[in-house]
């Protein structure tokens, strides 16, 4: 194994530059995205406002948790860029074929298939990618890669009511999953790597004498048993849990009419700004030690945002060293 070369950028940062992009589609602009759809899907197909709300809410039922503890363990078997690339091609197979769906059931099979992409192209693998390549700068290293999720939170309303007034939801919705599938392939079989021993590297491009510590702590935690019974886990489950809640509680609001819907998911949206910016605040400071500091700070906060900060900011910057 060897550093990276004096001069060069380590391949990480591109790395990061890939989980950015993961994070701006299959979150940002699909999970959140996603609710403009619904006044869409009301006036065109005669679905309840309650019907287009219950879809996420199924499928996070039926197979996000169940699927998440799969995704785990599948990463550790095959690695982190074969199960991104197979949820990036099951969010942009659900979202083409809703463009010819006609039936409820239809509709909620397909969100069932969209969440199940969402659980295995989404945080769970994204977050151990990066931390696979990052130890000492992991917390700055997430904080950038999770600026793709609110900028495309903060795109997504505008965009996605532009393309139905434009072009009608059903052309919106294959404009929508192709531009997904364009980008997130090519960057996911020609720049993604699971790990960096897989092109002779080491984490943070560090020296192999300088890693030495580090990896004799990594190769002590494996395993979906041994992890549920660590602190780490449960940060994360709860950080994770939060972000669904902020989405299920503000984001289905969006289901009223058009305008109301862009607006809304705009509002809902542009706070992830908030919480980016704070979590990249935050994973700096995790960086120099003061981690815990910073999220104290953030739940301390007078609003609810400074809560979920906190808790995001928990999620993604969990390290070994806590």
């Amino acid at each position: 194994m060897r550093g990276s070369e004096p001069g060069k950028i380590f391949y990480g940062w591109w790395i990061v530059v890939a989980a950015f992009l993961n994070f701006f589609f299959v979150i940002g602009i699909i999970f959140y995205g996603f609710p403009v759809f619904y006044a869409s899907f009301v006036e065109a197909l005669g679905f309840t406002r309650a019907q287009v709300t219950q879809g996420f809410f199924l499928g996070f039922l039926i197979v996000g948790l169940p699927f998440g503890l799969v995704a785990g363990a599948v990463i550790d078997r095959v690695g982190a860029k074969w199960v991104i690339l197979t949820g990036v091609a099951l969010v942009g197979a659900s979202l083409l074929l809703m463009a010819r769906m006609t039936k409820l059931w239809q509709y909620e099979a397909l969100c069932v298939l969209e969440v199940l992409g969402y659980v295995f192209a989404g945080p769970i693998a994204t977050q151990v990618l990066v931390a696979r390549w990052f130890r000492a700068r992991r917390g700055r290293a997430m904080g950038i890669a999770y600026l793709g999720l609110g900028s495309g939170g903060v795109v997504a309303p505008m965009l996605i009511n532009y393309l139905i007034r434009a072009y009608g939801w059903e052309h919106a919705l294959k404009i929508v999953a192709i531009a997904l599938l364009a980008v997130l392939f090519p960057v996911g079989i020609w720049v993604t790597r699971s790990t960096p021993e897989e092109m002779g590297l080491l984490p943070d491009g560090a020296t192999a004498s300088a890693a030495t510590g580090v990896a004799i702590v990594d190769t002590a935690s494996s395993g979906v048993a041994q992890a549920v019974r660590t602190k780490n886990f449960w940060l994360i489950l709860l950080g994770s849990t939060l972000a669904i809640l902020l989405f299920l509680d503000r984001g289905v609001g969006c289901a009223t009419d058009g305008s109301e819907s862009a607006n809304g998911g705009l509002g809902v949206c542009g706070n992830l700004w908030i919480f980016d910016g704070r979590g990249l605040h935050a994973g700096f400071a995790g960086d120099g030690g003061m981690f815990w500091h910073i999220v104290a700070g953030e739940i301390a906060g007078a609003d609810h945002h400074g809560v979920f900060a906190g808790a995001v900011g928990i999620s993604v910057g969990c390290r070994e060293d806590f």
